[in-house]
């Protein structure tokens, strides 16, 4: 996870110094980060949050039927994840799918997202040489 932390705040640190510059409107940045990487149920119960532990490892799910979310919201999802609660599975194709829930600013429940970790690593990689 540390690694996961320092990749995510990497990328929205750029992010706001092109923002405090004028500079991000527009830019190749933005519009990576406008692509839908993920997907998410909002709103959730915090009960709900603990179920993705309580589904066993290995065996995340999502509570219902996601909605897309864009890299930039990701991001952010990730960096105020509750950290005790978090799952993965493997999906049909040998793909590697890690959840996530998420809080409001306020420690309220707000969410639980889902992405590919190998899409997510795939789309880092194009974003690195913007930063």
């Amino acid at each position: 996870m540390m690694h996961l932390d320092h990749i995510v705040n990497e990328i929205l640190r750029a992010r706001d110094h092109l923002k405090g510059a004028g500079a991000y409107a527009n830019s190749a940045l933005e519009s990576q980060l406008n692509i839908n990487r993920a997907l998410w149920v909002n709103p959730v119960t915090r009960a709900q949050q603990q179920a993705l532990v309580q589904q066993g490892p290995g065996n995340g799910q999502l509570p219902s039927v996601g909605s897309p979310l864009a890299m930039e919201k990701l991001l952010n999802k990730i960096k105020h994840r509750r950290p005790g609660d978090t799952n993965f599975r493997v999906g049909a194709s040998g793909e590697h799918l890690f959840l996530v829930a998420a809080d409001t600013p306020r420690q309220q429940p707000d969410s639980i997202v889902e992405f590919i970790v190998g899409e997510f690593c795939s789309h880092c990689s194009a974003i690195a040489p913007l930063l």
